[in-house]
C-alpha cells in the first residue's frame, strides 16, 4: 500500500524539432494509478496503460511527467515498470526511446496480538486467557509463530484449545503456516494456580512471522492476575470422654492445612468450659496466652498438608454436672475456603462423683486399768471427688467407757 512516484523524462536530441510525440507509461500487476500523483494527467488511462501527447519538442528541450501509483497489497517480487516514447519525426538513434525502472516489493504485514483472561483467581483454582492474533496487512503473514510464557505460579493445562504445537515447561506455542492480510486466529489457553502462587501474576504473549512487520509495538501483550492464596484449615479434638467432678480431664487439638497455600500468622484458641479447671502441668506446648478460660496458641506459619497438635489439661470442677464443652479453633491471614471445619467442639459426659475415703486410727498399744486412753480417728478423701453426707463410726470395745470431755469433737451421736 506504499505510494511510489516515478519519472518519466524525455529528452530531444535533436537535430531537429520532435513532433506529435507519444509517451507511454504501462504500470506492472502489483502498482495502481494513483491519478492525484500524476502530473500532468495522462492523454488517455486504459488499463495500466497511461498515455500522454505531446504535440512538439524543440532540439535540446525536454518535458518531465510524474507518475503517482500504489502498491496492490498482494504485489510481490520485483515489479518493472517501462516507459517509452515515439515521434513521427525520424529518430536516427534507435534503441534509447524506452527504459524500465525495477522495484523490489518488501512484503509488509502488521500482526498484532491481544490477550485478555481471568484477572482474579484462588490459588488451587484454575484461569483462562483468551489470545487473538490479527493480521493487518497489507500482506499475508507466512510461518507465523505464537508464544505464549506461562509466569512461575501457573501450571499448564490439557484443556488448552488448540492443542499447542510445542509446550514444554511454563511455555507454549502454536505454528500458523500463512494468516491472510485482515483475518485472525483465536486461542484459549488454560492453566491452573499453584498453591504457592505469588499474589500477581504476568502471562505474556508475543508472535512473529517471517513477513516483515512495519509496527512491531503491538506483537505482544499481556494479562495480569491477581491471586489470592487459600488454606483450608481443619481442626480435630478428641478427649477425656467421662470424668467424675473434681477428676483430670485431658484434650488433644489437632490443627491440619489441607491447602493449598501455607497458613500464616496461625492462631489456635481453647475455649474451656465454665466447670474445666485449667492445669498448666499437663497442657503442652505452653499457650502464648492464657486469659481466663481462654488459651492461645500463635504459630508463625504451617505447610500446605502439615498439621501441628496441642493438649490440653485441666481438671472437672468439684460442682460439675451434666456435659462439658471444650472448643478448640483456628484461623489464619490467609483466606480459609471452607471456614466450617475451622472449629470442633467435644463434650466430656461428667459420671457420677467418685471419692476415695482412707481412715486411719492410732492410739496406744498397751495401758492399764482406770487409764485415760486417746485415739486419733484421720479420715483423708484422696478424691476426685467432694464426699458428701460422711458418716463416721466409732464402736468402743467392752472395757472401754467412752469420754466425753476429751473427745473433740463432740460426736453426733452416742447410742
Amino acid at each position: 500500500n506504499d505510494g511510489i512516484t516515478y519519472t518519466v523524462r524525455v529528452d530531444n536530441n535533436g537535430p531537429s524539432t520532435a513532433s506529435t510525440l507519444v509517451i507511454t507509461d504501462v504500470l506492472p500487476g502489483g502498482l495502481t494509478y494513483a491519478a492525484g500523483t500524476t502530473s500532468p494527467a495522462p492523454t488517455t488511462v486504459n488499463g495500466q496503460t497511461l498515455t500522454w501527447d505531446v504535440p512538439s519538442l524543440a532540439n535540446g528541450a525536454n518535458t518531465e511527467i510524474t507518475v503517482g501509483t500504489t502498491v496492490d497489497s498482494d504485489a510481490t517480487g520485483t515489479l518493472d515498470q517501462t516507459a517509452s516514447v515515439t515521434s513521427v519525426t525520424a529518430d536516427p538513434s534507435t534503441g534509447d526511446e524506452s527504459d524500465t525502472q525495477q522495484t523490489a516489493i518488501t512484503e509488509q504485514a502488521d500482526l498484532s496480538v491481544t490477550k485478555l483472561g481471568t484477572t482474579d483467581a484462588d490459588a488451587g483454582g484454575s484461569v483462562s486467557y483468551t489470545i487473538t492474533v490479527t493480521n493487518n496487512g497489507p500482506s499475508t503473514a507466512t510461518n507465523v509463530v505464537v508464544s505464549d510464557v506461562l509466569p512461575t505460579g501457573l501450571t499448564y493445562s490439557a484443556t488448552t484449545d488448540p492443542t499447542p504445537d510445542t509446550q514444554s515447561g511454563q511455555n507454549v506455542g502454536w505454528d500458523i503456516a500463512s494468516l491472510a492480510s485482515g483475518a485472525n486466529q483465536v486461542f484459549t489457553l488454560d492453566a491452573t494456580v499453584d498453591g504457592d502462587a505469588p499474589t500477581s501474576v504476568t502471562n505474556n504473549v508475543s508472535v512473529s512471522s517471517d513477513t516483515n512487520d512495519p509496527t512491531p509495538g503491538n506483537d505482544s501483550d499481556s494479562q495480569q492476575t491477581t491471586i489470592t492464596p487459600q488454606a483450608d484449615l481443619d481442626v480435630a479434638k478428641t478427649g477425656t470422654a467421662s470424668a467424675p467432678p473434681g477428676g483430670p480431664v485431658s484434650y488433644t487439638i489437632t490443627v491440619t492445612n489441607n491447602g493449598p497455600s501455607a497458613a500464616t500468622n496461625l492462631v489456635v484458641t481453647d475455649e474451656l468450659d465454665a466447670d474445666l479447671v485449667y492445669d498448666a502441668g499437663s497442657t503442652t506446648p505452653v499457650p502464648d496466652d492464657v486469659t481466663g478460660q481462654t488459651l492461645t496458641w500463635n504459630v508463625t506459619s504451617l505447610a500446605a498438608t502439615a498439621n501441628t497438635g496441642f493438649t490440653v489439661g485441666a481438671t472437672l470442677s468439684a460442682t460439675a454436672s451434666g456435659t462439658v464443652d471444650n472448643t478448640a479453633s483456628a484461623s489464619s491471614d490467609v483466606n480459609d475456603p471452607t471456614a466450617a471445619n475451622d472449629s470442633e467442639t467435644y463434650q466430656t459426659t461428667v459420671s457420677a462423683a467418685s471419692a476415695d475415703l482412707v481412715l486411719t486410727k492410732t492410739g496406744p498399744a498397751t495401758a492399764s486399768p482406770n487409764d485415760g486412753i486417746t485415739y486419733t480417728v484421720r479420715v483423708d478423701n484422696n478424691g476426685p471427688s467432694t464426699a458428701s453426707t460422711l458418716v463416721i463410726t466409732d464402736v468402743l470395745p467392752g472395757g472401754l467407757t467412752y469420754a466425753a470431755g476429751t473427745t473433740s469433737p463432740a460426736p453426733t451421736t452416742v447410742n
